[in-house]
């Protein structure tokens, strides 16, 4: 029956097939798996293996001549790996080696050796995360130029600033970007750590998603946001695991220098983003949505309760019929 159709509607058909129906299809003949090809390989999932040791990756593994029609790259450990903190809670300390070829084993670390301060065999790095990185580039460099249109790091995890860096110097121009991290990594503070990543390259974004970020990474969201704000589609913020009641951050009132707030994380995401910091001597920043059609926000106010400012008043209310939000137990 497929056969008799053309080749036109077969493909359209594959457009809107899953992963895993698509693959089946694939397997019932041979004619299907050559229509099939090009579909299948536009969207790369990077499991580790164990699912546990998100540091087990193999760059090496899809074919070169699969990989051409990549589009969407993810790195997502899969459902059953259930993580739930930074890979830096488990890593270890070990000198810099080369672990494109081989796993850091911890006998071979500085700490199972107890090397005096590690100043014998050279600079000192947690090797997991070292070895995430290092294999991230390999696999990263086998794309061409502008290749990527989507990424996913659904790693609970820093992310390499090499693997930012790559991105940011060949795929500029990609239209997604979806991150899950750990607000609490035990190897920084949250809030004092300077982020260092730089994401300022990316102003063609239609979809952007951030999970669980540090409170270092505020003002990286608000200045996607912001560069991104006339052609973002669908925006996603998510406070996962910070607690109103305990996770705020003493903040120097703006009228009176005698006076200071104590502002919940979640106020001062909305405030950076959305331009919610209203005082009696400064406006607030008109930012301006008119392709917004999807907006997420969980543990994140529509209202700031210091100042009293809306997020609905920094958007364009032309779009609003389109936006969704979901809340949890926080200012409207």
């Amino acid at each position: 029956m497929l056969a008799s159709l053309p080749l036109e509607i077969i493909e359209n058909i594959c457009d809107k097939l899953n992963g895993i129906d698509l693959q089946r299809l694939s397997l019932t003949a041979k004619w299907l798996h050559k229509v099939t090809f090009r579909q299948l390989w536009r969207s790369l999932t990077i499991k580790p293996c164990p699912e546990s040791e998100r540091h087990c990756i193999n760059p090496y593994g899809p074919p070169q001549h699969c990989l051409q029609y990549t589009r969407e790259l993810r790195f997502d450990p899969g459902v059953d790996a259930d993580l739930k903190r930074c890979m830096h809670a488990s890593d270890w300390l070990g000198y810099m080696g080369n672990w494109t070829e081989k796993v850091p084993l911890h006998q071979y670390t500085w700490e199972a050796r107890g090397d005096s301060f590690g100043l014998g065999g050279g600079k000192l790095v947690r090797v997991k995360f070292e070895c995430l990185a290092q294999r991230a580039v390999i696999l990263l460099n086998r794309f061409n130029a502008g290749q990527l249109e989507s990424f996913s790091w659904n790693y609970t995890s820093c992310i390499p600033s090499e693997i930012l860096e790559i991105l940011s110097l060949k795929h500029p121009s990609i239209q997604s970007l979806s991150l899950v991290t750990d607000p609490f990594c035990s190897r920084f503070n949250r809030w004092s750590r300077t982020a260092d990543l730089d994401l300022s390259a990316f102003r063609n974004l239609r979809r952007l998603s951030w999970k669980a970020p540090m409170g270092c990474h505020f003002d990286n969201i608000a200045s996607l946001v912001k560069a991104n704000a006339r052609h973002l589609e669908d925006l996603e913020l998510e406070l996962h695991g910070w607690s109103p009641d305990h996770e705020s951050k003493v903040m120097q009132h703006d009228d009176n220098p005698e006076v200071w707030d104590n502002i919940q994380a979640s106020a001062m995401l909305a405030r950076k983003t959305f331009g919610l910091e209203v005082t009696t001597s400064r406006a607030a920043e008109q930012i301006c949505f008119p392709k917004l059609r999807r907006l997420k926000l969980t543990r994140a106010p529509l209202r700031d309760e210091n100042g009293g400012a809306k997020i609905a008043s920094s958007i364009d209310s032309s779009a609003l019929r389109f936006l969704s939000c979901v809340l949890d137990n926080l200012p409207i």
